[in-house]
């Protein structure tokens, strides 16, 4: 893995690429399945099995058997995840992403009240607001525009 500006930096390339950081901050410190690591994260099972063999090539991730599971795999943090994991905790990166994702699953619960609103309510669209409050609202939409 290289860098974008063509230099031969893997560990910044890795850290650029779509859903690393996601995993250093997911992976518990007793290991994650990956089925719980797809599962968690925002990026494809694909993206997520790409960024753990390539974290294990980078010497951030080991992947181990979980006995009496078949082909089930946990994932830990090496001695070298551990202290970019560290970082990510010390510098809040790590609580930032949980806020985010936390932010993003209510986003995505008030969209399916929404749409089951809509649903309810095809055709008449009376949102459920004071009438004031919306008109309001109304005048402040058009004058974003402005």
């Amino acid at each position: 893995m290289s860098g974008e500006d063509g230099s031969d930096a893997p560990l910044s390339a890795y850290l650029e690429a779509k859903g690393a950081v996601e995993l250093l901050c997911e992976i518990e410190p007793n290991g994650s399945q990956f089925t719980r690591l797809v599962e968690e994260s925002t990026v494809s099972r694909s993206t997520v099995s790409t960024r753990l063999r390539e974290g294990e090539e980078l010497g951030l991730y080991e992947r181990r058997e979980i006995e009496g599971r078949g082909t089930s795999h946990a994932y830990r943090l090496t001695e070298a995840g551990a202290k970019l994991r560290l970082y990510l905790d010390h510098t809040g990166l790590t609580e930032r992403y949980r806020t985010i994702k936390a932010l993003r699953r209510h986003f995505d619960e008030d969209v399916g009240e929404l749409t089951e609103w809509a649903r309810e309510n095809e055709g008449e669209f009376d949102p459920p607001v004071e009438e004031d409050g919306l008109r309001e609202q109304l005048r402040e939409y058009s004058r974003l525009g402005e």
